[in-house]
């Protein structure tokens, strides 16, 4: 079973993603959209009828959608940064080539959301804060030990295959032999 992550915009989810692509499993269902279009019991029925064909299945942070999720009692982790960061961030948006209209809104809701997101106090969603400049989500050590561990596994589990195929195809041959 892969993890829920809610990512606050410009914190580094694309960079992230094109970093481990080819490595991991990873579902992005933050496209504004598809929100517009799904109810959120239904975004959220979609998510969980699909987390266990990924490793992360990347979420927005719209309340509604984590209110649906603490609802349902479902854990999810959430990257945000701090108030400080704003500037820092929507740098990186206007750097990105956001459009203009995506970035007065990230302004003026910014401070909002961030002060949301740390009065939450559900026990479903683990808040992982980044304060530094230039933290992002692809270079957190929480979410890399995660991604570490899951590449890791899934040698180990390709080894594992490899054995047992190797140890069939020699009983086969010792048979064959009798």
């Amino acid at each position: 079973m892969g993890i829920i992550v809610s990512t606050f915009t410009g914190i580094g989810r694309e960079e992230l993603i094109s970093s481990y692509d080819n490595k991991i499993k990873i579902l992005d269902q933050t496209d504004q959209s598809i929100l517009d279009e799904v109810p959120p019991d239904v975004y959220v029925s979609d998510i969980m009828s699909q987390v266990d064909d990924y490793d992360i299945v990347f979420i927005p942070t719209d309340k509604h959608i984590r209110d649906e999720f603490e609802r349902r009692n479902i854990d999810y982790d959430i990257f945000y940064p701090s108030k400080e960061r704003r500037q820092e961030i929507i740098l990186k948006l206007v750097g990105g080539r956001m459009p203009f209209p995506d970035i007065a809104k990230f302004d003026n809701s910014c401070n909002k959301l961030i002060d949301e997101i740390d009065n939450d106090e559900s026990p479903n969603c683990y808040k992982h804060k980044l304060s530094e400049n230039n933290q992002f989500i692809w270079n957190d050590q929480t979410i890399n030990n995660y991604i570490n561990s899951v590449i890791e596994n899934a040698k180990h589990s390709e080894r594992v295959g490899e054995s047992t195929r190797s140890e069939e195809n020699n009983e086969t041959h010792e048979e064959g032999n009798a």
